[in-house]
């Protein structure tokens, strides 16, 4: 599980970012939205910290509202 969560952290974080460099060189940024991107580079590190640590991050997050 931390193989797979950790390589899907680093995919998603690098189609995040190619996408924000093309979006950029082709000057289509101020068009669009550029939320999802943000949401998925940081979905992305989400997931890469948890595959590295070992931990879950939305566990923390509620753990007051579990007990």
């Amino acid at each position: 599980m931390r193989i797979t969560q950790t390589i899907m952290g680093i995919i998603m974080i690098l189609i995040g970012a190619y996408m924000y460099i093309q979006l950029r060189n082709e000057n289509l940024l101020k068009k669009i939205n550029s939320l999802p991107l943000i949401g998925l580079v940081l979905f992305g590190i989400m997931v890469l910290y948890n595959g590295l640590t070992s931990t879950c991050t939305i566990s923390i997050l509620l753990e007051d509202y579990l007990n």
